[in-house]
């Protein structure tokens, strides 16, 4: 398959997908709702703890770092900001999103390829396009071979509450994260004192005017959809890892571009 053709595929197949998840509809059935809970508690809870460590250990460093340089060149006033900028709206998004690919992502979409027969479940993905689907039979559609037994039912049960789950994951580790990197920046700066409050809260709300906010969360929603929907898109090989990458690089890119150009 030429990487155009798997590129066209994956972008219908999450385009598909992503409606089946954003669509309201979608959670009148009450298995469907039950399975995007069941899904949430499975894949989040268990890697709380660990990503928490991490976490915590990546803002201490990244924190002690910034805080030390801009003391020795006298630039004490600006640590809380460039701590914002380089912390919160840079790093944070970029390793939540590798962290939930490989804990999360990754794993579904390799279970996802083994019950299909190594297939994506493409065409049952668009049943609004497609013939009624019939028991057993196989069809080349499109670029890729996909088993007709998976009907849009079981696409629900399955597919939709794994990328809930995902998604889930990413807003709640995303939101985790820059608190703990808030925290720990304020401890550092102005240690347990409450007096550093006003001047701390102040300096963020300049550093997030509405444009900024903005961006930031683009960036983290087009980073989850990326993580979500792409590995679910194909079976999981080097060639879609390596698109996978080239796509985060290119949101990275295009939001630096609209912060600072």
């Amino acid at each position: 398959m030429s990487m155009i053709a798997r590129i066209y595929a994956s972008l219908i197949f999450m385009a598909a997908l992503a409606a089946l998840t954003f669509n309201p509809l979608t959670y009148r059935e009450r298995s469907v709702r039950q399975s995007a809970l069941q899904e949430i508690g499975a894949r989040c809870l268990p890697i709380l703890p660990g990503f928490l460590l991490v976490s915590s250990f990546i803002s201490l460093v990244i924190v002690q770092i910034v805080t030390e340089t801009a003391l020795s060149y006298g630039l004490s006033q600006f640590a809380v900001e460039v701590l914002v900028r380089s912390l919160i709206l840079e790093l944070i998004p970029l390793y939540v999103s590798l962290f939930v690919l490989i804990r999360i992502a990754l794993p579904m979409a390799y279970a996802s390829s083994a019950s299909t027969g190594g297939a994506a479940p493409l065409q049952a993905a668009l049943p609004f396009v497609q013939e009624p689907l019939s028991q057993g039979s196989h069809h080349q559609a499109g670029p890729l071979r996909i088993p007709l037994d998976m009907d849009s039912e079981q696409l629900l049960g399955r597919l939709v509450p794994h990328a809930v789950s995902c998604l889930f994951a990413i807003v709640l580790l995303t939101l985790l994260a820059s608190l703990i990197a808030l925290t720990i920046s304020y401890l550092t700066v102005f240690g347990f004192s409450p007096w550093g409050l006003p001047e701390f809260t102040a300096s963020i709300g300049r550093i997030f005017d509405p444009a900024l906010a903005i961006v930031f969360m683009g960036k983290a929603f087009f980073f989850g959809l990326t993580i979500v929907f792409l590995p679910l898109s194909s079976p999981v090989a080097r060639q879609d890892l390596a698109l996978l990458f080239g796509i985060l690089l290119l949101i990275e890119a295009v939001s630096l571009v609209a912060l600072y150009y």
